[in-house]
């Protein structure tokens, strides 16, 4: 018999390899949508796997983040609007986006990673025509099954453009008979012990009140603030820090509605299958979890009536409940929500989670150095009203340091390379990162003659280091991980960096006495002016091959140092930033 293994992570790979019924090495195919598992198979045992972004052109997967994009408003807009205005009666506030706040960020991370792997299988299922297709039982996120949408294998058309009357059409013979023999195994979480049950405490917050002179009024900060976190000590007003406290008592009263949730039957035409799958999965964690959600925002409802709040700042995307549900609370209530940039490279490159994560949930934002204008032209549909963009800087950025000694040759940090169904299509694919590691590696590895370290995220493990399985038999190279990127560059001094993406290194590396080799995000491309100010100071590459070239050259002495700070100065590096953060936030204050 044709089987084909369909493996989502590691974890799922251990039980298969311990399973005798699954022997994996007989398999006709093994599909994954994890390039550990792949590499991980072939390094350790000599198996082959097909990660199925393989798949998935660039230009089919810049398609694939537009049409997520549009199902993300059009169901969270739908459900919003059948629902909100209740809760927001309840509440005593007028236009509160119930499901915007609570799961748009998620669903735009989930609905493209089931739709990318739907398609990715469809065509692996023609290659392979299998008799049976085995796969996990596998919950995502807030509670999507693989097993629910599996059933829409049999065609791009049907989970995408539904038929009329929304019936599928005729299935071809090869999905007809697989579908009646897709073998589902226990997830293997559902295989291990349950830990002893832990009392469940309410979401709550801690406040810690810090009283300053000057300013009338109290302005709201949320932890972690990232780069915010001076506010802490240096606000000139009444800040009141709140931190997130899974553990703590939560007196408040549960939010009464006699209302339980369902998807209505809507046209045909209104919602594909997929879509009416995903917004289902909501509904279904929504009735769920509504309390727990909502439990917390009637709390702080009823402390926000006793304090004078004339701004809330946020440091860090509040895409997660409860703080997603009270920011959307202070914005409809009218209060100044203030957002900030805490990673580089979001603008001035097409990044379109940026307004599910970030632009949706303040209505000013403090950015590294890009503008209003930066914005526009990489959302022009984004209603230049909406936010007010101000680009006073990174208040943790470096002044450029002096040339000095350096006692590395090149250093590699390697990136945490996230999976299909983690959001892995909305940049370059997973399985390119991975090839390109690959190479960087093999390179550093086959150039005896200069030192080369390797960065990886903080304390890798197969789930989060996909090339850990071939570090590990790299015996000459250095890998560095128990700090960070930033710290290894003042520790190891590199002559040279090398970024497989454009990430936060690449801004710890610019002000740095260092030549930066850079692999560009075909997904998220540089914005044309941005990108031509960043090719003065950056080696740029779209070939893996010629950035290896252009990287041996380097090390024979054979390239120009690249120094102009132009693009640093422009989108990261202000020298006023903490005082210009400080003092419109003193505005804000006094002004309302």
């Amino acid at each position: 018999m044709r089987r084909v293994l369909l493996l989502n992570d590691i974890d799922e790979l251990e039980v298969c390899l311990k399973a005798p019924s699954v022997v994996v090495k007989e398999m006709c195919a093994v599909l994954t949508t994890d390039p550990s598992v792949q590499v991980l198979l072939k390094e350790k045992y000599g198996i082959e796997a097909v990660c199925l972004c393989k798949y998935i052109s660039p230009e089919e997967g810049r398609n694939n983040i537009e049409h997520t994009d549009q199902a993300v408003g059009k169901i969270v807009d739908f459900l919003d609007s059948r629902y909100s205005a209740h809760f927001s009666e309840l509440l005593k506030v007028k236009g509160m986006r119930l499901f915007s706040a609570v799961y748009s960020y998620r669903l735009y991370l989930q609905y493209n990673g089931v739709f990318s792997l739907l398609l990715g299988l469809n065509r692996a299922i023609e290659e392979y025509n299998p008799e049976e297709l085995i796969c996990f039982e596998r919950k995502m996120d807030f509670g999507v099954a693989l097993k629910d949408v599996v059933g829409l294998l049999q065609g791009i058309k049907v989970f995408v453009n539904p038929a009329p009357n929304g019936k599928a059409e005729q299935l071809p013979g090869v999905y007809e008979r697989l579908l009646r023999r897709i073998k589902w195994l226990a997830h293997p979480s559902l295989l291990m012990t349950a830990p002893s049950k832990i009392k469940e405490s309410l979401s709550t917050f801690n406040p810690l009140r810090r009283k300053r002179g000057g300013v009338s009024g109290s302005i709201l900060l949320f932890d972690n603030l990232y780069d915010l976190a001076f506010l802490k000590t240096e606000f000139p007003g009444n800040a009141i820090v709140y931190k997130y406290e899974s553990q703590c008592e939560d007196t408040a009263p549960n939010l009464e509605y006699p209302l339980a949730l369902k998807l209505e039957s809507v046209e045909p035409d209104t919602f594909t299958p997929l879509q009416r799958i995903m917004a289902g999965a909501m509904i279904d964690d929504f009735n769920a979890n509504s309390q727990g959600y909502l439990r917390a925002l009637v709390w702080f409802k009823d402390f926000c009536s006793r304090h004078d709040f004339k701004a809330a700042i946020w440091g860090d995307s509040p895409v997660e409940c409860p703080k997603a549900l009270i920011v959307e609370y202070l914005l409809a209530k009218g209060i100044k929500v203030v957002g900030a940039q805490h990673g580089g490279m979001q603008v001035p490159r097409i990044n379109d989670e940026l307004y599910w994560s970030e632009f949706s949930r303040c209505n000013q934002y403090i950015s590294y150095g890009f503008t209003k204008n930066d914005v526009h032209m990489a959302w022009p549909w984004l209603d230049p009203d909406k936010v007010t963009v101000l680009d006073f800087g990174s208040s943790r950025a470096m002044a450029p340091e002096p040339e000095g000694s350096q006692t590395t040759d090149i250093l590699f940090p390697a990136m945490f390379n996230r999976p299909m169904l983690d959001g892995g299509v909305l940049r370059e694919k997973p399985e390119t990162i991975t090839s390109y590691q690959k190479s960087i590696i093999e390179f550093l590895d086959a150039n005896t003659k200069y030192t080369s370290i390797i960065k990886p995220f903080p304390y890798p493990n197969y789930k989060t280091l996909s090339v850990l399985p071939i570090l590990e038999k790299k015996k000459r190279l250095r890998v560095v991980d128990e700090i960070s990127f930033a710290d290894a560059m003042f520790v190891y001094k590199p002559r040279a960096v090398v970024l497989e993406l454009a990430s936060t290194t690449l801004y710890e590396a610019l002000p740095r006495d260092c030549d930066i080799f850079l692999m560009l995000d075909r997904l998220r491309p540089i914005l044309p002016d941005a990108l031509e100010s960043l090719k003065k100071r950056v080696y740029c590459f779209d070939s893996m091959d010629e950035l290896l070239s252009q990287l041996g050259l380097f090390l024979e002495g054979k390239l120009a140092k690249k120094r102009d700070l132009s693009f640093y100065n422009r989108y990261v590096f202000k020298s006023d930033s903490k005082e210009q953060i400080l003092a419109h936030l003193e505005a804000i204050c006094a002004r309302a």
